[in-house]
């Protein structure tokens, strides 16, 4: 019986201290995690970010539905701007608690930096038909037009919030951005003053403040400025502030001439940060500067693969696609970024313009300029004085050409896109000595320049001195043996010189280094064509087709060849497949008239239609299929056709 009591006794101990052990763990363990969370709020005060986190993390390993967890890390990444991440963890807090206080104004600001504006303001409208108008949506709403560049938007509620918050930071922040923003430099030092009154350790106003002060040209005190504030950041993570700490201090100290220190700090930073958006980007422009195109090219593609729609890489590999002659490509890129960017500038309307140029399109390239004049208007901008004067030279408007590039020159002497631009004008103008005066000036600071060098060669080629054209193009194979365009100029020398064969191995070498080198690949097809190598002519020229199907030279020669060959069927249908993959109107109104004239009418007007669908406006479409109805013996159809290339084009004869 005794053993019996015994044994029951140590049976109820067992589950007792079982039960108390596992009491404990839980109990440890919630201990366990509010040491993360306060460990990482210490981190946080420190501006250790990434190690805050990681307490973070750790804490919510142990309870994933810690409330306090995933708003700190929510409120850590809000604090670095990482729009994504924070509705991330926030999406979260609403899961555990709905109710949480500043959770649906926490979320607006996640849209805010995700840049979904239109989410943004209609957030903001939605609680406004519920509840009375809250100082920090107003801010957040005044911050959203202002990050749209709707100035004067922006501009009223802040200057409103100055004045019922007199002590507030926030508003005079933002007025200052505006004031900055327009130009109104003396206005906004007062303001920044005012700022700093209130608290000389705001690190917004601090940050304004050095950007005035480059705006001033006071460049040492804006080196002063940006090294404190460098100084101050003891951030372990990659923030917004850090960045434009990084591209101030490296303009100040490049503004100063002191280029060894601007790449120490340049080359730090990568260092530190090598995978970050800033670091890639800046990469590709390296790699654009040193003629390694294709290399940009990839760069851009991995900073878009991570950070989808970054405004200045959407542009950059517009400029790189231009580099390397895909102007199809470079085209859709650049008026994306003007599109998708109220705050586009004039540089994407500077290279559509070239593009148009490139297309002998001068008179495309002069409205793109007037755009951007009022785009701009009241501030000047050389470049686009500069272009205007190119498309008015081609357009056969001598006057008013000069009359820009004068402009453009008064504006910006010493800026070398505007000195070449004189050069091209010149050379255009066959006004050779003064071209050759600009060019000089643009080699001297950029020796690698593929435009100048171009245009110094064929000013030699022009007057015929092919001696001085081959040393030009030793000099410069000498310095870059690695460019393209280099071998593509020796090429077009021994053209000239009618020596073929060296001719072609210098365009295959040119074709070699960039595959996208299409003024190379063509001159090289011209030859093969001539040589009956109609195989691998046709290689290239379907390598053409591919980067550029409104290629109408590769397109012609490529049927061409085809013919020859045996195998016109065959490249017709790789036209048709190619054309599939895109939008091309310029391409299916060839492909239309080829089949016209090979009596495929069903194909010919297949074609046609999707140029009409394309472009219902265009002129040459209406005329094609009015030819084709006409053809087909559907004369309703074909005066249809004629009377709307009438409308298009009143004084046409031809419709």
């Amino acid at each position: 019986m005794m053993n019996f009591l015994l044994k029951k006794i140590l049976f109820f101990l067992c589950i007792y201290l079982l039960a108390s052990c596992g009491q404990d763990s839980k109990e440890s363990l919630s201990k366990k995690e509010q040491v993360y969370i306060d460990r990482a709020a210490v981190y946080e005060k420190q501006g250790l970010h990434r190690s805050a986190i990681i307490e973070l993390k750790k804490a919510i390993q142990i309870n994933d539905l810690s409330l306090e967890a995933h708003y700190q890390l929510a409120q850590i990444y809000l604090s670095l701007q990482a729009g994504e991440l924070a509705e991330e963890e926030l999406l979260k807090v609403k899961a555990i608690n709905p109710e949480k206080e500043n959770l649906e104004f926490n979320l607006i600001k996640s849209y805010f930096y995700k840049k979904e504006y239109d989410r943004v303001y209609s957030e903001i409208n939605r609680i406004r038909r519920s509840a009375i108008k809250n100082y920090d949506l107003d801010i957040l709403l005044a911050d959203t037009y202002f990050a749209e560049k709707k100035l004067e938007k922006a501009r009223s509620i802040y200057l409103r919030y100055m004045q019922s918050s007199p002590n507030s930071s926030e508003p005079l922040v933002g007025y200052a951005r505006v004031l900055l923003a327009e130009g109104e430099k003396a206005e906004a030092e007062k303001i920044l003053e005012k700022i700093l009154e209130i608290d000389q350790t705001n690190e917004d106003g601090l940050l304004l403040k050095a950007q005035l002060a480059l705006l001033q040209d006071k460049y040492i005190e804006a080196e002063e400025m940006y090294y404190q504030l460098k100084l101050e950041d003891s951030s372990d993570f990659l923030t917004h502030k850090k960045i434009a700490v990084t591209q101030g201090l490296i303009r100040a100290k490049v503004a100063l001439k002191k280029f060894d220190e601007a790449y120490g700090i340049y080359n730090e930073f990568l260092e530190n940060h090598p995978n970050s958006t800033f670091a890639l980007y800046q990469r590709s422009i390296d790699e654009f500067k040193s003629q390694d195109f294709s290399g940009a090219e990839g760069t851009l593609k991995k900073v878009l693969n991570a950070a989808p729609g970054h405004s200045p890489s959407v542009m950059m590999l517009g400029v790189v696609n231009y580099a390397l002659g895909d102007f199809s490509e470079a085209e859709e890129l650049l008026r994306e970024h003007v599109t998708n960017n109220s705050s586009a500038g004039t540089k994407s309307f500077e290279l559509l313009a070239f593009i148009h140029l490139k297309r002998d399109e001068p008179h495309e390239a002069k409205k793109l300029m007037q755009a951007a004049l009022k785009l701009e208007e009241g501030k000047q901008r050389a470049e686009v004085y500069a272009i205007k004067s190119l498309a008015e030279v081609l357009s056969g408007n001598q006057g008013s050409a000069q009359k820009d590039i004068k402009k453009a020159l008064s504006i910006g002497p010493e800026n070398l896109s505007v000195q070449l631009m004189a050069g091209q004008m010149y050379f255009h103008m066959h006004h050779y000595k003064t071209a050759i005066n600009h060019l000089n000036k643009v080699l001297a600071s950029d020796a690698g320049n593929v435009v100048a060098n171009k245009l110094f060669v064929q000013i030699y080629l022009k007057r015929k001195h092919y001696k001085q054209a081959e040393k030009h193009i030793s000099q410069w194979l000498a310095g870059f043996p690695s460019a393209s365009e280099v071998h593509y100029m020796k090429g077009i020398v021994e053209l000239a010189k009618k020596d073929e064969v060296a001719a072609k191995a210098s365009f295959k070498e040119a074709v070699s280094l960039e595959q996208k080198n299409i003024s190379a690949a063509s001159e090289l097809v011209k030859i093969l064509i001539k040589e009956e190598s109609y195989a691998e002519a046709m290689s290239y020229l379907k390598t053409i087709i591919k980067q550029d199907i409104n290629n109408i030279f590769a397109l012609r020669s490529l049927l061409y060849a085809g013919s020859k060959s045996g195998e016109e069927l065959a490249v017709a249908g790789f036209i048709e497949s190619e054309l599939e993959k895109s939008e091309s109107l310029d391409g299916r109104l060839f492909i239309s008239e080829y089949f016209y004239k090979d009596n495929k009418l069903d194909k010919a007007v297949k074609y046609a239609s999707e140029a009409m669908v394309i472009a219902p406006d265009d002129f040459r479409a209406h005329m094609l299929m009015g030819q084709l109805r006409l053809a087909s013996g559907d004369y309703i159809s074909a005066e249809e056709s004629y009377g709307k290339a009438v409308q298009l084009s009143p004084g046409s004869e031809e419709a």
